[in-house]
């Protein structure tokens, strides 16, 4: 079928036109939503749905941001979410997040940060592999955690520890344990060099 695009001119001495979709507010229920969907198809694989920041070919690529707005005096603000859609056959599918390689620089950081809060406890990091419901051959999900190699230096250094604590309190726990087992041995913990 046929396609639509929506585009602005380019600018040889100023700045490019920009592209805006706002949706108006609501004052008696919630504003509107924006819904982006590829297209399906029944006979081969959906279509994608890409949204890249533009090459400055002499300079830096352009900044993309995701967030949700501020909440306001007697809400809290809203969630972000990226799933993978569920599958019956086969595997479903990943979600990746990794920067780009840097041949006269230093690669580009991934940094997880939660909130600081004021009258209760900071935000959680939490990070769990997927569980398996197989009854003889199917195991967990693996989580590895591995510095970055130095092909010809020396690899990343690798830091576990808890913040310092505050004037009135101690400094939290580190705990390394093992699950345990109701039929067979609970894992190993290997501590080497």
């Amino acid at each position: 079928s046929g396609a639509v695009a929506v585009k602005t001119g380019a600018a040889t001495s100023g700045t490019a036109g920009s592209v805006s979709l706002v949706i108006g507010s609501g004052d008696t229920s919630t504003g509107g939503r924006v819904v982006v969907n590829a297209g399906e198809s029944t006979a081969h694989t959906g279509g994608s749905v890409s949204v890249i920041s533009g090459l400055g070919s002499a300079t830096s690529s352009g900044v993309f941001s995701i967030k949700t707005a501020d909440a306001g005096a007697n809400g809290v603000s809203g969630a972000l979410h990226f799933n993978s859609g569920t599958t019956s056959k086969g595997s479903s599918g990943s979600i990746t997040l990794e920067t780009g390689a840097a041949t006269k620089g230093t690669a580009g950081s991934i940094s997880v940060v939660t909130g600081s809060g004021a009258a209760g406890a900071g935000g959680r990091v939490s990070m769990n592999a997927g569980s398996s419901t197989a009854t003889s051959s199917g195991t967990g999900g693996m989580m590895s955690l591995m510095t970055g190699a130095g092909t010809t230096t020396s690899s990343g250094g690798f830091s576990v520890r808890t913040a310092i604590a505050g004037t009135n309190g101690v400094s939290g726990a580190l705990s390394f344990r093992t699950g345990g087992a109701t039929t067979g041995s609970s894992g190993d913990v290997a501590v080497k060099t």
